[in-house]
C-alpha cells in the first residue's frame, strides 16, 4: 500500500490532459522517471527472495534486472533516462517513519507465516509491504547503473556519490 505517500488524487487530476501514446512518440526526449517508485515496483517481484534467502544475492540480481530491463525498454525507443530519487530522511517525519517501520515488521512477520503456509500469494502481498527502501538501496541502484548504464543520469538524493555497498569484487547485476 502507498497510503500517505505521494500526492494524494494527482493522476485522477491529469486524466483530461494526458493521452496515449507509444513511448517511441517521445524518441530524442529525455524522461525523468521516479527511481524510488521503480525500486518499489522492482522489489515486489522479487520480495519472496528478498526476505527469505537475503544472503546468495538472487533477490538483489532480480530487482537490479527488473530496473535495467526498464531503462532499456525507455532508450531502446530513443529515450534519455534520468532517475529522479528523492525522499530523503525529514526530522518532521520521524514519527511517520516509525509507523512504517512497524507496519512493516508486521507485513514480514504474517508473510513468513504464510509463505510456511504455502500460500505465496499473501505472502508476496505481505512481504512486498516489509521492505523498506533506503538511500542506500537509491546508491546501490546508481552503482550499478554507473557501471552499466554509464549513459543514464541520477538526480536529487544521492547519499553516496561513490558507494561500495556489495563487498563482493564481481557484482552481477544480471540474473544469470
Amino acid at each position: 500500500s502507498l497510503k500517505g505517500m505521494g500526492i494524494s488524487g494527482l493522476l485522477p487530476r491529469l486524466k483530461p490532459v494526458t493521452r496515449d501514446r507509444h513511448v517511441s512518440a517521445y524518441r530524442g526526449m529525455r524522461v525523468a522517471v521516479d527511481g524510488y517508485c521503480w525500486l518499489h515496483r522492482a522489489v515486489y517481484g522479487c520480495c519472496i527472495q528478498l526476505t527469505s534467502d537475503g544472503t546468495d544475492g538472487t533477490g538483489e540480481r532480480l530487482w537490479i534486472q527488473y530496473i535495467l530491463n526498464c531503462i532499456d525498454m525507455l532508450t531502446s525507443n530513443g529515450l534519455r533516462v534520468t532517475l529522479v530519487f528523492d525522499g530523503g530522511a525529514l526530522p518532521g517525519k520521524q514519527n511517520t517513519e516509525h509507523e512504517r517501520a512497524k507496519a512493516r515488521a508486521e507485513k514480514r512477520l504474517k508473510g513468513m507465516r504464510a509463505l510456511e503456509a504455502g500460500d505465496d500469494d499473501l505472502a508476496r502481498q505481505m512481504l512486498s509491504g516489509a521492505i523498506d527502501i533506503t538511500p542506500e538501496t537509491a546508491a546501490r541502484l546508481i552503482h550499478v547503473l554507473r557501471r552499466h548504464r554509464p549513459a543514464v543520469r541520477a538526480a536529487g538524493l544521492d547519499p553516496n556519490p561513490n558507494p561500495n555497498p556489495n563487498p563482493n569484487p564481481n557484482p552481477n547485476p544480471s540474473p544469470n
